[in-house]
């Protein structure tokens, strides 16, 4: 087979969107859009026969001495083939060469192991990969642990839908304490719903006040809105709601309801679990009168979250939520809502995203998406190429001198 790498349109790069067996929200027409909104120039290549095997969109920044290019979780594919795979990254090296290239990221989305929820290892580790890249020139950046400078992870946590037929077997797939939570919001009266572009700043309000209190940096207003315009309905902002005097009469519904129970029960032990819950209960009541007195009966935005709808999965991308009201579970409700969706929409896979890639339990996201019952994937990684190695070496050594980044 005779193949050849060259540039494509942007509708042909859509086109072969639609259908691929292994993608990425960073590998479409959508996020090209928005990264030429940051200031990217884009271009969207494709190995091709007779038809089109393989695309990528490689995006590229000017730096000291000619461009950085990168591609984020390329490139996609509807049928995986070795040889077009190796192909594609022998001839991405003289398309960026040719093109004024001074460095080349390449951020595969390539497995190199799955594990199960608790860390276990599934597969074996895939050094055939990253050995084939090296001896193609690529240097491979290592196997990370944690958040790396730009603030991404190469593990991954994901859901497998395919073995779930309806809503009732999604609720029972999660864990014991997953299926509480998500009920609790149920009953507490907590709803989701979309956010339309005009409330983006409320939003924003939440992402912010969850930043400062983890200590990582938030993007600012004007992306959330560039990535709302740019993906339409591919991509929905989430808020979970509640109104506070209705979440009174359903604790009080609640206590009414174990109280005639511990009337009627002549059990011991029975008798002595259902006054519990109703200490519980007669708690979250004085709970829910001091949110009333503080916040009023309007309805309040607990929680948001943004996700993004793809031909081949979900992504969980950007979320936040207010300290004060942790104890109502309102993230369970918002991931519950978006995995009916995608159960709805025929799609397979749902990606939690990023994970530090401990297992020790000091990772406080991991132990959340524990919760729904998924399985762990790390990536290969990164990869660099530099066109001219020496050109590139004096150049970074002499912007250490002078103190730039």
């Amino acid at each position: 087979m005779n193949y050849k790498l060259r540039e494509i349109s942007a509708e042909d790069f859509a086109q072969f969107n639609e259908n691929v067996s292994r993608g990425s929200f960073l590998q479409t027409p959508e996020m090209a859009d928005l990264m030429k909104a940051n200031g990217w120039e884009v271009t969207f290549l494709a190995v091709q026969s007779d038809k089109i095997e393989m695309a990528a969109l490689l995006g590229a920044k000017s730096m000291t001495g000619g461009k950085h290019y990168e591609i984020q979780y390329g490139p996609i594919y509807q049928e995986y083939q070795e040889a077009v795979e190796k192909f594609f990254y022998k001839e991405l090296r003289q398309f960026v060469k040719e093109h004024g290239g001074m460095e080349l990221l390449v951020i595969p989305n390539t497995n190199y192991q799955e594990f199960d929820s608790s860390g276990h290892p599934l597969t074996a580790e895939n050094q055939k990969f990253i050995a084939d890249m090296q001896e193609l020139g690529y240097n491979h950046t290592g196997l990370e642990v944690g958040y790396n400078q730009r603030g991404e992870s190469t593990w991954h946590y994901i859901k497998d839908l395919s073995e779930i037929a309806d809503d009732k077997k999604l609720l029972k797939s999660y864990t014991k304490d997953g299926q509480y939570s998500v009920k609790k919001t149920q009953q507490f009266g907590i709803r989701v719903r979309p956010l339309a572009y005009e409330e983006l700043d409320k939003f924003k309000k939440i992402t912010s006040e969850t930043s400062e209190r983890r200590g990582y940096d938030d993007h600012d207003l004007a992306y959330y809105q560039s990535l709302y315009k740019t993906f339409g309905d591919k991509a929905e902002f989430l808020v979970a709601e509640i109104n506070f005097a209705d979440y009174e009469k359903a604790i009080v519904t609640q206590i009414d309801k174990l109280t005639g129970q511990i009337e009627k029960t002549k059990k011991e032990g029975k008798r002595k679990e259902l006054e519990n819950q109703l200490e519980t209960q007669k708690v979250r009541l004085a709970e829910a009168r001091e949110f009333i007195a503080e916040h009023g009966r309007e309805d309040i935005i607990l929680a948001g979250s943004l996700f993004i709808y793809g031909a081949s999965e979900t992504i969980y991308l950007f979320s936040g939520s207010y300290e004060a009201f942790k104890k109502l579970y309102a993230p369970f409700a918002i991931q519950h809502y978006v995995m009916k969706k995608t159960l709805n929409k025929g799609v397979k896979s749902y990606n939690f995203f990023g994970i530090a890639g401990t297992f020790d339990g000091t990772d406080g996201v991991l132990h959340f998406k524990q919760n729904f019952s998924g399985y762990v994937v790390r990536k290969v990684g990164y990869f660099t190429y530099y066109p001219k190695p020496l050109k590139h070496k004096i150049l970074s050594m002499a912007k250490t001198i002078l103190g730039r980044k």
